[in-house]
């Protein structure tokens, strides 16, 4: 009972750090602003699987490498790069809802993705979701999604603001435009109102803190020799390779990936080179969030090189581009 407990405590610990990376955009005006721990270093079968967060069993993860839950990964606050869309010229005011795409601020979204909405006055306060499954109402505000087929639903929602609702498109949504209404708990008049976009994929990768051209991907670089892990790093700092045989593998966040066709529907291009997809789909440690492992190694011939662009396709759809930084 008192192992339970335990767990149950850190699996709301994990969800709540995990949660604040919404209140993260916001406060950093960038599609997502996150670093990682340095990473366990497993001992996993084959290259597949890596290291499993306390409260998951390995077989729930056969093709991840790294099934970084919320215990491992923090968020910090980006640099001051100005990327919301309420800071670049877009109409925003007394009525229109403007739903982005909250990692690469595109308009195409897909279900269960993570989702920033953008306009004024949306709530009188603000909140964050303090645990999963998310909540419909926050700060006594809901997000109403009313699809092409005319069906609504009420969206889970992560982060409300006055400025800034940060919510899951509902499973189910059906592909075409949709409404999404910003509506008081209990009915009244609609506070907000904007189509939306839904497509079946539309990935996104987030960013440590939008800047750049690209900007740097946010997750982390793992290598390894043989079956160990030998070394690795936050994205932000250069990919060490090492020995010619050992294995690089970049992990990568997004959203908008996991109703992928299949994973070989999934590619990546590292410095303009093919490599190994290994794993798309959920993180697994926060609705809406996804994760791409990506074998780059052995022998990329990326050592010393500097800025690596990385362009990840899910079924034809391109993602936003991002970098990464080859070290020695």
């Amino acid at each position: 009972m008192r192992t339970r407990k335990a767990n149950h405590q850190c699996r709301l610990t994990a969800f709540i750090v995990l949660a604040g990376l919404l209140t993260i955009i916001l406060t950093s005006y960038s599609p997502l602003s996150l670093a990682t721990n340095e990473a366990r270093k497993p001992s996993p079968p084959g290259d597949k699987v890596g290291a499993v967060a306390p409260s998951q069993t390995k077989s729930s993860f056969p093709d991840r490498l790294m099934p970084v839950g919320a215990k491992f990964v923090h968020f910090t606050p980006g640099g001051g790069a100005i990327h919301s869309i309420l800071e670049s010229g877009q109409p925003v005011g007394p009525g229109p809802l403007i739903s982005v795409n909250a990692a690469s601020f595109a308009d195409q979204l897909a279900p269960e993705s993570i989702v920033a909405g953008f306009g004024a006055n949306l709530a009188a306060t603000t909140q964050s979701a303090q645990s999963q499954p998310l909540p419909t109402t926050l700060a006594g505000t809901q997000i109403r999604v009313r699809d092409s087929a005319g069906i609504a639903r009420f969206a889970p929602l992560l982060f409300v603001s006055p400025t800034q609702i940060n919510y899951i498109m509902p499973l189910g949504t059906s592909d075409g435009l949709a409404t999404v209404d910003v509506i008081p708990e209990g009915g009244g008049s609609v506070i907000a109102s904007g189509g939306a976009q839904v497509t079946t994929v539309a990935p996104g990768i987030f960013t440590v803190n939008g800047t750049g051209s690209p900007p740097t991907a946010a997750g982390q670089w793992l290598r390894y020799s043989g079956e160990v892990l030998v070394d690795s790093g936050s994205l932000e700092t250069p990919i060490a390779f090492g020995d010619p045989a050992d294995k690089v593998y970049l992990v990568l966040y997004g959203t908008d990936i996991r109703n992928r066709s299949s994973l070989s529907a999934v590619s990546a291009t590292v410095g303009g080179s093919s490599a190994v997809v290994k794993y798309a789909g959920p993180q697994g440690g926060l609705d809406g969030l996804d994760q791409i492992n990506v074998l780059i190694g052995p022998a990329p011939g990326f050592e010393g090189v500097g800025q690596i662009n990385v362009v990840v396709t899910v079924d034809g759809v391109a993602a936003n581009t991002v970098k990464v930084t080859a070290g020695k």
